[in-house]
């Protein structure tokens, strides 16, 4: 143990006498930190704007001047997505998703902003977020530096000279990973002040508690550092193994085909493998079945039959002209219905897609780390498509609710009222949007194969590099 320490102490002077080293470090902190900053201001302007238009929106529904229940069904409103808190660190797929749904009778509508290219939904990349940065960018900075130890003992020739004091292979192995772990941990020191600031600024009515955002959040940086802890083993592990040329050839390599060249295959073959069915098919299916009133199955006369037969038990009586409610209010319970198990049937073929999809690039993680932490780093901020999917079903959940709420009002009679004060009252019987995310539970269940991933990389690269390569003396 005494023999590590020197030679971490050892090897962190020689990085800080290393004036190339020292420039690049300062360099990629510089940049780190003007990212962190200005995610922050770009978080905290979204957070406030989504704010500002689902108030907006609640407000123009408290103040509508719809006459009857079922009319203001049709006139819908608008929410709004929340960011999650740890979205500043990592935006993942929230810019290219959409964060509003109109919410209206008869129909599911696809969120706003939705751009045309469904596979960047996937994967985006964008090397200027804070999450990115660390995730890309600092692996090469990690493996550079681990390299450049290494290559400085075998230039000076002390590489052996170290082990002939009785310094062993281990500590020397251990010692310049340490050292080169410990660097590359103080440069992601802007994303650890960016992490205590979502905590210290976190409101009470945010999408996350504070509890979940600061297990989310430690856990985030946990798997980071898990991450950069395989770069730094597997630039050492190279270095000890191959001439200086080859190992930065192999380094480079294996950065460039694990950050950029895996995980943009991976997304091309899953989307060719398993194409999203085109919106425009699901909207002809949809309007036939309503025009033709048939889903292929039942009818919408079997649906209305159905809430007839209900009613009439309901109320014991034997004639529809009996019922002490209004039919009209009874055949929308009935086309909601239908509607509703249309909009049901094509939104589990397209999540069967989905998940087809996310399922091939995970397994594509095996042979790219970057996935690994990129799939661990967005479902912990809240950005990645598994949350986006809560956001929608929050949505929908919360559209059925309200629109069966106001056909069930117009099925009583029931009505805003004539003065202003009673309309607001009973639109106010419609609660609030709220918003849903994954629960911990959920998220550590889905993060065994990533971690595991993760894990195995790092301990059998770090095996490798303890090993005394065959045929050498020392």
């Amino acid at each position: 143990m005494p023999s590590l320490f020197v030679v971490v102490c050892k090897e962190l002077r020689e990085l800080t006498r290393d004036r190339v080293a020292v420039a690049v470090c300062a360099v990629f902190f510089g940049v780190l930190l003007a990212s962190c900053v200005a995610s922050a201001r770009h978080w905290t302007a979204r957070d406030a704007a989504q704010r500002e238009r689902q108030t907006s929106s609640r407000e123009d529904w408290l103040g509508q001047s719809s006459t009857s229940a079922h009319d203001a069904t049709h006139r819908g409103m608008t929410v709004y997505r929340r960011p999650s808190p740890l979205a500043a660190v990592d935006p993942g797929t929230d810019p290219v998703l959409g964060s509003a749904v109109r919410l209206e009778s008869h129909r599911r509508n696809e969120p706003t902003g939705v751009p045309g290219r469904d596979r960047l939904r996937l994967l985006r990349l964008n090397f200027g977020t804070p999450a990115e940065l660390i995730q890309a960018v600092l692996p090469l900075v990690a493996v550079l530096l681990s390299y450049a130890t290494v290559a400085r003992e075998r230039e000076r020739g002390t590489w052996g000279f170290l082990q002939s004091l009785g310094v062993g292979r281990s500590a020397v192995v251990l010692g310049k990973l340490t050292a080169t772990f410990a660097a590359v941990a103080v440069l992601t020191g802007p994303v650890v002040g960016m992490l205590l600031w979502t905590l210290a600024t976190a409101a009470d009515e945010a999408v996350l508690t504070w509890g979940e955002l600061a297990v989310r959040g430690a856990a985030l940086y946990a798997t980071t550092l898990l991450y950069l802890f395989g770069w730094c083993v597997t630039g050492v592990a190279l270095s000890t193994r191959f001439s200086a040329g080859a190992t930065l050839v192999l380094l480079i390599t294996a950065w460039a085909g694990a950050t950029l060249v895996v995980p943009r295959v991976a997304v091309d073959l899953a989307y060719s493998q398993h194409p999203t069915p085109a919106p425009a098919e699901f909207r002809q299916a949809r309007e036939a079945a309503v025009r033709h009133g048939s889903d292929g199955d039942r009818s919408l006369e079997e649906f209305r039959a159905e809430v007839e037969g209900r009613l009439l038990r309901q109320y014991g009586v034997d004639e529809v002209a009996d019922l002490p409610v209004d039919l009209d209010a009874a055949g929308l319970l009935a086309m909601e219905a239908f509607t509703d198990a249309l909009d049901d049937t094509a939104q589990a073929r397209v999540d069967a897609v989905h998940e087809e999809q996310t399922r091939f690039v995970e397994r594509s993680a095996a042979l790219s780390p970057f996935l690994a932490v990129r799939s661990l780093s967005t479902a912990l901020a809240g950005t990645d498509r598994v949350h986006h999917a809560a956001f929608l079903r929050s949505a929908e959940r919360h559209r059925r609710s309200y629109v069966a709420f106001l056909n069930t009002a117009q099925l009583n009679r029931e009505g805003p009222g004539d003065t202003a004060a009673s309309a607001r009252a009973f639109w106010g019987r419609v609660p609030e949007f709220r918003q849903r995310v994954p629960s911990l539970r959920q998220l550590a269940g889905a993060a065994r194969w990533p971690v595991g991933l993760l894990l195995g990389w790092s301990a059998a690269i770090l095996a490798v590099a303890l090993r005394r390569p065959r045929g050498a003396g020392a």
